[in-house]
């Protein structure tokens, strides 16, 4: 049984506030109706609620965009930029008055107040509710405010006077609290924990109470290898902007003239939209004799690729910064290199991962002689099985990938989110398949070999010694011919409705993959 959650508890307000707020929430999902939008003070006539549609991070890259978007409308002086999950219970205006009264009595030109911080000796300071844990370090203080070097961004409360700029170029949602802090800190303006309590993350996007971490979809996703990348970058930026969050970098990659480069065969690149049966593929290669790395996924996907891929892609299409997106080369390569230095000296090598297709320049540029095997399927029984990652709205890589191809299509990003399952899949996959085509109208045929999904389901053995003179060696095991499934080469069994099947292939026909007989 999960234990009781505590939450902030305020005396019924005796007053009416005087200073009228102007919060800026940004909405990411249905979240907001079961938190920011259960607040009173957020309703109130004399306050103003501007909320700015960044649903699944569809119009805007940065949170920081949408929020200049927001605080551009303010019209009152005070503003709070508040998350979407956060709650504020009755009687928090009136004790955000109360504190900052108490505040402006010993620093009236603070520049940043929230509801949680962290000072200089990394002690947490504030009142707050998250699904961790309840804080309140002012229970037993005098003072209702303490100064830190940084907030958490749940809520950050400034006034537009103080000359408050968020920097457009900061990466994902991260480290904002950190950058106020720091641009005020240079002004000589200074940053507190206020007792204002807030409610972080009170129900899910259904109304559901969130009582502990596992119950929070944003939480658990925190774990993730796309998430984790996103903060990497995030975190890079911050650390070389200021120098005092140096120890947040998680650090370049090495540069060519400092890499030690083995005398080595150019890697085999292994490509295939990612749910289109890639794990045949990789079959294939290790029945070829070519090494894939050391830790293979059940997907047969190289994961000693994924982390620096990932990164690559996010700097690549998401950091604004020169200095940052340059980096993807030296990284992609760097990653790539680690599964050579575990192969067998003069061995095949190669990789697999799906979202390789979205840094075939980046890998060239790396590897000038390296080769690709793509694995081509019908697009209809692609799109018609099951949804991947990069089609969904859940993980960053997929959100990111969304927006590429709807830009590709000259589809309106705001599709993504009423399109169905097939539809995104169906522009996803023709934009990935495009990009492969595209790379390989640049290649000589020595260097590039499709293979075709059906095939290999059916005739195994044909495909593999395709596959074993192609690269000029003969086959070192027959592991493919267990593995195929000759059920997998008919027409799809469609999971979807039907009026979703048919604007898939609506799509579909439009850009000449019709429907398998």
């Amino acid at each position: 049984m999960k234990p009781d959650r505590q939450f902030p508890v305020l005396p019924t307000p005796q007053f009416k506030p005087s200073r009228n707020i102007s919060f800026v929430t940004i909405r990411f999902s249905s979240e907001l109706e079961h938190n920011l939008l259960r607040s009173s003070c957020v309703h109130d006539e004399c306050n103003e609620l501007i909320i700015v549609d960044n649903s699944a991070n569809v119009h805007f890259d940065h949170l920081t965009q949408a929020i200049i978007h927001g605080v551009d409308k303010a019209r009152h002086d005070l503003v709070a930029v508040v998350h979407e999950d956060v709650h504020l219970v009755d009687g928090w205006q009136q004790c955000l008055e109360q504190s900052l009264m108490q505040l402006e009595e010993s620093d009236p030109d603070w520049g940043l107040v929230g509801a949680v911080g962290w000072d200089n000796q990394k002690q947490v300071k504030g009142h707050w509710s998250d699904p961790h844990q309840y804080g309140n370090t002012f229970a037993e203080n005098a003072s209702p405010f303490a100064e830190v070097v940084r907030l958490d961004e749940q809520i950050l409360i400034f006034r537009r006077n103080s000359g408050v700029v968020f920097d457009p170029d900061l990466p994902s949602i991260h480290n904002i609290g950190r950058d106020l802090s720091e641009q005020l800190r240079s002004r000589g303006r200074k940053t507190y924990a206020i007792n204002a309590p807030t409610t972080h993350k009170m129900l899910d996007g259904n109304g559901t109470p969130i009582l502990s971490a596992g119950d929070s979809s944003k939480i658990v996703d925190r774990g993730s290898l796309t998430y984790q990348a996103d903060l990497a970058c995030s975190d890079d930026y911050i650390a070389k902007k200021w120098p005092r969050w140096a120890r947040l970098a998680h650090g370049a990659p090495p540069s060519a003239s400092t890499m030690a480069e083995p005398e080595m065969r150019p890697p085999l690149v292994l490509l295939a939209r990612g749910g289109s049966g890639s794990r045949l593929l990789s079959q294939l290669a290790l029945d070829c004799g070519v090494f894939l790395g050391e830790d293979l996924s059940p997907s047969l996907d190289t994961r000693e690729v994924i982390m620096p891929f990932y990164r690559a892609l996010m700097e690549k299409h998401t950091c604004s910064a020169d200095w940052q997106a340059a980096q993807r080369f030296e990284r992609v390569k760097h990653g790539a290199l680690a599964v050579q230095a575990a192969a067998a000296p003069g061995a095949d090598w190669g990789f697999k991962l799906p979202e390789s297709l979205f840094l075939l320049l980046e890998i060239d540029a790396a590897f000038p002689s390296a080769r690709y095997v793509f694995l081509s399927r019908s697009s209809w029984s692609t799109c018609a099985r099951r949804t991947h990652m990069t089609a969904r709205v859940d993980n960053h890589v997929g959100r990111l990938a969304l927006k590429l191809a709807y830009d590709a299509a000259g589809r309106s990003r705001a599709h993504i989110l009423t399109d169905s399952d097939p539809e995104r899949m169906a522009y996803t996959t023709l934009h990935q398949r495009d990009l492969v085509h595209r790379f390989a109208a640049t290649l000589p045929s020595s260097r590039f070999l499709q293979l075709s999904f059906e095939e290999v389901v059916t005739q195994p053995e044909t495909v593999l010694c395709q596959m074993a003179e192609w690269l000029g060696r003969p086959p070192v095991g027959r592991n493919i011919m267990d593995m195929v499934n000759p059920d997998r080469a008919r027409p799809a069994v469609a999971m979807f409705k039907d009026e979703e099947i048919d604007a898939m292939e609506r799509i579909l026909l439009r850009n000449s993959h019709p429907a398998p007989p």
